[in-house]
């Protein structure tokens, strides 16, 4: 009887899915080509709720987890960027309080950006609603692109439209959309020793976003 191939299983939240997953099963595969992979990509919340009930070995996400079951080491960053259709005329420097006045175009609750930009507004006193709300980047960059609002969103899935000239960033005056990435576990999981391999690596590697990662 043919033994059973390793596995590991992985979570990652829907930015990390879209930009650094791609090169991460890629490195995995070149080291462990034994190895079978389940991957699943969801936003920060789910993701945190599936390594804590152990549907999954650990998980890469945006934005700190919230349970004190999890283990969570820090990797590199990104920023959010807010960006519109240049017809808009929207000015290319702003204040945080001046964003209520446009429709804005943002992500979920329980998504990692839209957490962020809820605190921003909470600690700044706006009162501010999203115009569209949705759990897919695409949807809110097309919504830009037609000139519906304002998006906020990753600056690492805008990078090619702006430099292309459809969209326009938007200078944020008196606020910070720095967010980092951590690579999360449950405290008590035991894992295997080619889990425990792959984790391991995962938490001394630099994972910087590029712009080969936005097709």
């Amino acid at each position: 009887q043919r033994a059973e191939k390793p596995g590991v299983k992985i979570g990652a939240s829907l930015t990390i899915g879209k930009t650094l997953i791609p090169k991460i099963i890629e490195k995995i595969k070149a080291s462990y080509p034994d190895v079978a992979h389940f991957v699943s990509i969801n936003n920060t919340a789910t993701i945190e709720a599936m390594v804590l009930d152990g549907t999954l070995d650990f998980a890469l996400v945006e934005g700190k987890v919230k349970s004190e079951n999890i283990k969570s080491i820090d990797l590199s960053g990104d920023r959010l960027m807010a960006v519109s259709k240049k017809d808009l005329k929207i000015p290319a420097k702003i204040y945080a309080h001046e964003l209520s006045s446009f429709p804005l175009l943002l992500r979920e609750k329980g998504s990692t950006s839209r957490e962020l930009i809820d605190r921003l507004f909470s600690e700044l006193d706006i009162d501010a609603k999203p115009f569209i709300e949705s759990s897919s980047n695409e949807a809110l960059i097309s919504a830009a692109k037609s000139g519906l609002g304002i998006a906020i969103l990753p600056s690492v899935l805008l990078t090619a439209s702006t430099k292309s000239g459809e969209l326009s960033e938007i200078e944020i005056r008196d606020a910070s959309l720095e967010r980092k990435y951590y690579l999360i576990k449950h405290k008590t999981k035991r894992l295997g020793e080619t889990e425990a391999s792959i984790f391991e690596n995962l938490s001394r590697e630099s994972w910087e976003n590029s712009e080969e990662d936005l097709t």
